[in-house]
């Protein structure tokens, strides 16, 4: 067993890792602070914020197959947890704006829409969307679901734009 001076790297650390906290305003232990073991997700909670940072970026292939191939923006975070998201979407225009049936570029989770972006038709300019936090009038976050970036009812037929999806984001616990 390692010893708390040890001063290895850890790796792989997930949310219900352990860590060693002191609590300087509990002196039941020591004038000093009382020792506590804290998960991650409960040090993550208690400072608020965004954790993790991760960016994806979309080609133009890909776009012309958002309905019918999703793109994993996030994999489930496990049972009793969901993601708290702030996305900046940045479509940068190439030569042809895309061609869309019906619907709009969305969040969702595979099934149930979490977040209306816009719609790709006729776009020709470089675009930038951005949200504070993943709260819209459609939002719906359902726990340990993957969240990913598709077209809503059919592909786009035509466009060559691209897009740099920057997703900061935390994992929350239920409860």
């Amino acid at each position: 067993m390692s010893k708390l001076t040890t001063r290895t790297l850890a790796t792989g650390v997930t949310i219900n890792d352990l860590i060693h906290i002191v609590n300087t305003g509990d002196i039941s232990q020591d004038p000093s602070g009382s020792s506590y073991k804290a998960n991650i997700g409960q040090v993550a909670d208690a400072i608020g914020g965004y954790q993790y940072y991760t960016a994806v970026t979309v080609s133009s292939a890909e776009i012309l197959t958002l309905s019918s191939s999703p793109i994993e923006l996030l994999p489930a975070p496990g049972v009793g947890y969901y993601y708290d998201i702030k996305l900046i979407l940045e479509y940068t225009f190439n030569t042809t704006p895309y061609t869309v049936a019906s619907g709009d570029l969305i969040i969702d989770d595979g099934t149930n829409v979490m977040y209306d972006i816009f719609s790709l038709q006729g776009i020709g300019a470089d675009v930038v969307f951005m949200t504070q936090s993943m709260v819209g009038p459609n939002t719906i976050v359902f726990p340990n679901s993957s969240i990913y970036l598709s077209q809503q009812t059919a592909d786009p037929t035509t466009g060559d734009g691209e897009m740099l999806l920057k997703i900061w984001y935390s994992i929350r616990s239920l409860g």
